[in-house]
Formats: structure tokens, sequence, C-alpha cells
């Protein structure tokens, strides 16, 4: 098994199908972030270990790879827990992925030491990361480019009402995506009328065959009028650019995240550098994309605050004139308060 390899060819055919993305029937989404109010919500993606066993097994056979583990366990440690300080250390596993005949990856996972799973969890961590080196589930990192699409409405309890539209590069070959179609029960029972009609197809009847002759002459106007209101109603539509259509639908949920004044800030801070050609491109997908690196970066730096002592983040909100995080006005606020946390910027320094 040792001397055995696979040809260049050979191997870039299995790593492409080792790569390709999870069932959407195994893919787990859990909420990471929400607003203020609760009524969105961030997700994250994330498979079961077993889904990654599963495909090494497709794709090589179970005789075809094999983890090494090893750990380290670091003690004197402590962390903020529950508000309080606590001693603790961090269980650190190396996970080695052998794929006989192609080669080996090794990475690292760990966690704090007073978690109660936290070798299984640490485990799972190093095997998904070594696997990803691989292709394995390497493209749920890529998921974080799609911004405000991973922004979900969240029920009573918290819990996401729908998962996040993916685009194809997130979903098996041959998956048509999921319509968003509200349920019967929740449709309309009025019926839609009908703007167009196959050609040689009867018009639908909109007065009784009995009625008066003035009756149905106001029928067929009314029937008329609606005719040519559906045309014009597609016009106006179909006028409107796909990145504008982009830009409209995206910036409804951009706007729940990052607040009205952060929102016009970064808008009209863009028309400017456009208007004196500092900036070049199409405008509806520049600030569709400006929205997302903002949502993408105030989402971490709310991740940083949970894990953050009250005090040092009473400090911080102090020092650049907040109350809180959800009302920060400009994004060069939000900038250097990303540079003080420590988050690593989404989008250029040059930006800022």
């Amino acid at each position: 098994m040792a001397d055995f390899v696979y040809t260049p060819e050979e191997a870039k055919a299995l790593l492409a199908r080792l790569s390709q993305p999870f069932a959407i029937a195994d893919v787990k989404w859990r909420v990471t972030n929400k607003t203020t109010d609760g009524k969105k919500g961030c997700m994250a993606a994330y498979a079961d270990p077993r889904a990654y066993t599963a495909r090494l097994n497709e794709v090589f056979t179970p005789a075809g790879w094999a983890f090494e583990l090893s750990s380290e366990t670091t003690v004197g440690l402590t962390r903020m827990r529950a508000g309080k300080c606590v001693p603790t250390g961090k269980v650190t596993i190396i996970a080695t992925l052998n794929i006989f005949g192609i080669g080996k990856k090794a990475s690292t996972g760990e966690m704090w030491a007073d978690d109660d799973n936290a070798v299984t969890r640490a485990e799972a961590q190093a095997k998904k990361r070594a696997a990803s080196m691989f292709g394995l589930g390497e493209y749920f990192y890529r998921f974080k480019e799609l911004g405000s699409v991973l922004w979900v409405p969240l029920d009573e309890r918290g819990n996401a009402t729908k998962v996040p539209d993916l685009p194809g590069w997130a979903m098996p070959a041959g998956t048509r995506p999921k319509s968003n179609i509200a349920p019967m029960a929740n449709r309309s029972a009025a019926p839609v009328q009908q703007g167009t009609r196959q050609q040689g197809a009867q018009p639908q009847q909109t007065a009784p065959v009995t009625a008066s002759p003035q009756v149905a002459q106001e029928a067929v106007a009314q029937q008329a009028v609606a005719t040519a209101a559906v045309p014009a109603q597609q016009a106006q539509i179909h006028s409107i650019s796909e990145p504008e259509q982009k830009f409209r639908a995206a910036r409804k949920v951009q706007e729940t995240i990052l607040g009205v004044d952060l929102t016009n800030n970064i808008l009209e801070t863009l028309a400017a550098k456009l208007d004196v050609g500092e900036i070049k491109g199409e405008k509806f997908g520049l600030a569709t994309a400006k929205l997302d690196a903002a949502v993408a970066l105030l989402t971490k730096i709310r991740e940083v605050a949970k894990h953050t002592h009250s005090s040092a983040l009473r400090t911080l909100l102090l020092r650049h004139e907040l109350q809180n995080l959800d009302t920060i006005p400009t994004f060069q606020k939000l900038y250097r308060i990303a540079l003080d946390m420590q988050v690593v910027p989404v989008i250029e320094r040059s930006a800022a």
C-alpha cells in the first residue's frame, strides 16, 4: 500500500469528486448572531463528521485512507465563562489525514479543557480542517463571501424559519435551488388575473352570458384595462437591471443588520467616490459588495464582543462615543472599532 501512487490525472479526478459540495440533506445550520430585535439571524453551515467519512469511503473506499491522531494539553490558563474567571487549560488534537496513493495533510483542533466534550469537539475540528486541505468541505469556508444572504428570519423562539438561498457553487451538481414560495395556507385565496393567454385560447368570460349588454360591456372594458396593465408592469420590472434587482433585495436585509445611519453613510461615501472617479465600476454591484463587506465585518465584531469582558467592552464603546454596537453611524467608526478589537477586516484598509 505504501508504494502505491495514483497518476496525476487519477489523483486530480478523485480529488475533484472529493471536493464536491455535500448533499443538501447533509448540510446543517446554526444561528451564530442575531439582530437587536431578534427577528433575523446569521447562519453558519457545517456537516456532521459522518458525512466526511461517507465521502472518503465513497471516493477512496474504507481501505484507501486513514486518520492519525495525537493530542496535547496546555494547563494554567484562565478564561471568562458566564461572567466569571475560570481556571482551565486547552486540549489540542492534531489530525493527519493520509489518503493512500496521494499524500498526507495535517491540521489541529482545540477546545477549552473545562468543556464537557473538549476532546470530541477538538478531534472533529482537526479532522475537518485536515480534510479541507484535500478539498473536502473546503467550500464551507467560502460561505463568508455570501454576506447578507446568510441572514434569515427567526421565529419567536430564535429558530430560523428558512435556510439561506445558496448559489450554484455551494450545491451538488444537478441540484435545483429550493423555491421560496410561501405555503398554500399563506397565499391569498383571490384568483390572479392572467394578463396574457396562449395563442388560439378562448378569453375567460368575465360576466355571465345572461348579463345585460351594458354590464357585459363594462366587464369587457375592465378586462381590457387589466390586460393592458400587466404588460406595462412587466416592462417596468424588466427595465430594472439585474445588479439593481439584487441590490434592492439585499439592502432590505443589510439595513436591518447595519442600521439606517451606517447603511446610508456607506452608500453616500461610495456615491461620492464614484462621482469623482476615485472608484470605477457598476454602481449597484459595488454597493451590494460594500454593504455585504460591512455586514461581515460587523458580524465578526459582534462575535468577538460576546467573548470580551463587559468592562473592556464598555471602555471600548466609551472610547468611540457609542452606547452599543447597534448604533455605529459611519463605516470609518466601524473600521476603527474592528482595529481596536483586533478583528481582521473583510475589506482592504484603503477602502476605509
